[in-house]
């Protein structure tokens, strides 16, 4: 038995010499084969013998190729902790109660950081200064803590938070997500957010000819529609991110119709255990 997880590129040639020694195989986690070549999907079947997702609308795209494929919940599902309550959390970073608080994710890469925390922070200058707004950066563990300190100008009175992701996302009125996994995170907490990413012009308009989806946030993605909005390349930029964020504060009612969008892609994650499902699957096929 060989299980294959996610890097497309290698693992079909992979699997291709593979099949010559009359392995099973067992793919873990789709490529993204739905925002970037849906014709990888074909040169899959006869390789596979099960295809198992993350995400319950790729099981489709691949029964239509005629591969066996099982949704099986996502990971995430089995790291998520019970962050901590309002109280406890604004008591403990030393945050006001009745202020909306602002929750800055900036990714986890240093050039994706480079290019867009600059821009969430501008943003969040205005939020603090013309709505009291108090922001929370949540860092990334993977990087080092002055690293993304160096960013921040010591007039802006921003609370860095590391290890503690979970707990910021939960106790954010409105969160600012750089796109990726981090928009799933903050969407299970139902917290309000606008996603935003940045790249250099050629990366930028090098994608947009490769995606085939017109919208990049997961959240989005999973949901089969807009839940958030999105704020990409030339319309990420300080003052636009500031005027959406300033709008969402300004308006409960949008926060909440927002909130309940988020609570239905939680439900599409499925439920938690899906490394035990995978891990009876293997077992069953070998």
């Amino acid at each position: 038995m060989v299980v294959l997880i996610d890097y497309p590129g290698f693992n079909l040639r992979f699997a291709r010499s593979v099949r010559e020694h009359n392995l099973k195989i067992v793919y873990y986690i789709s490529p993204q084969v739905w925002a970037w070549n849906r014709g990888r999907v074909r040169k899959m079947k006869g390789l596979i013998d099960r295809m198992l997702v993350v995400f319950p609308f790729e099981v489709d795209i691949y029964r239509e190729e005629g591969i066996d494929v099982q949704f099986v919940g996502h990971p995430l599902l089995e790291v998520f902790t019970e962050p901590q309550g309002r109280k406890e959390f604004c008591k403990r970073y030393g945050f006001d109660e009745g202020k909306p608080i602002v929750g800055l994710f900036p990714g986890s890469r240093k050039q994706e950081i480079e290019r867009i925390f600059p821009v969430m922070l501008g943003a969040s200058r205005f939020l603090n200064r013309e709505l009291g707004a108090q922001l929370a950066v949540g860092v990334p563990s993977v990087l080092e803590f002055d690293f993304i300190k160096s960013f921040v100008r010591d007039d802006l009175p921003a609370r860095l938070i590391q290890n503690a992701t979970y707990d910021v996302m939960k106790n954010s009125d409105v969160a600012l997500v750089t796109s990726g996994t981090a928009t799933l995170e903050t969407g299970y907490y139902r917290t309000p957010m606008i996603i935003v990413y940045k790249t250099s012009l050629l990366t930028y308009l090098i994608m947009r000819l490769l995606i085939r989806i017109k919208k990049i946030g997961l959240v989005n993605i999973v949901a089969g529609k807009n839940v958030v909005p999105e704020l990409l390349q030339w319309r990420a930029t300080a003052p636009r991110l500031a005027a959406e964020a300033a709008e969402l504060l300004r308006d409960k009612n949008l926060r909440e119709e927002i909130s309940r969008g988020l609570s239905a892609v939680k439900e599409k994650l499925g439920t938690a255990g899906a490394s035990a499902k995978v891990a009876d699957v293997i077992l069953s096929l070998a």
